[in-house]
Order: structure tokens, then sequence, then C-alpha cells
């Protein structure tokens, strides 16, 4: 496999599942309920992408939102509607407004992907008992 060289010298991994270790693939495993190891990097790498994905739509709808009928500029905007999806993926319930999201309570362009977007952390995605 083919590796980057960091800047203390040390080596790298190509892959961000290839610097997972033994004890991590085993508890992921044992979680994820797969017959191999190998199939650890296959899920991590799938949740990732999924969750990605997720957020990146979430925040696009927001970014939207924000932009046309709150008069938001469209860089305003993006941060807006990343950091409200990052935050509502981890289920962290962080706003970058004083009253949280108070003032948006009656707009469901803000509030139904903010719940949508929160729902797989809490459900775990369904992973571990399909």
């Amino acid at each position: 496999m083919p590796s980057k060289v960091g800047r203390a010298g040390g080596e790298l991994p190509a892959r961000a599942t290839d610097s997972v270790g033994l004890k991590a693939r085993l508890s992921a495993a044992a979680e994820t309920k797969t017959l191999g190891l190998g199939d650890v990097g296959s899920v991590v790498t799938g949740v990732v992408k999924v969750s990605l994905l997720l957020e990146a739509i979430t925040a696009l709808v927001l970014a939207l939102r924000f932009a046309t009928t709150y008069d938001e500029t469209w860089p305003r905007a993006l941060w807006l509607g990343v950091f409200h999806a990052v935050s509502a993926f981890n289920n962290a319930g962080f706003a970058l407004y004083s009253d949280s999201l108070i003032g948006f309570v009656t707009d469901p362009w803000i509030c139904l992907p903010i719940a949508l977007a929160s729902w797989p952390a809490g459900e775990h995605c369904g992973l571990a008992d399909s």
C-alpha cells in the first residue's frame, strides 16, 4: 500500500481505515456483526460516506433557506448551513444564535432538515440491526 511521509518523518496511512488498530477492528466487528476484520474497513468507509452525504444535503437545504428567506449573504448562509447540519447530525445541540433556533420554530425548512439530520445519530443508521 502506498503511504505518505508526514512532517515528522513518520508514515501516514494511505486511507483512514488503515490506521484502525486491531482492538478497534475487533470492537467494530462485534458491534456491526460482521464476519471478518476485512469487512470492518468497508463498513467504516460506508458509514463515513453516508454521513458526509447526509450532512452535505442538510447543509445545502439550510444554506438555501438562510440565503433566500433570511437575507444572509451566501458565505454566511453556507457557514450557518454547514454548522447547523453538523451539529444536528452529531446531536450536539449547538447553535449560532443567542436564542438557539427558537426564532425558526415556525419554519419547517429549518426545523425539518435539522430534525431529520439528528435522527441517524440517535438511531445508529440501523446498521447494527441489518
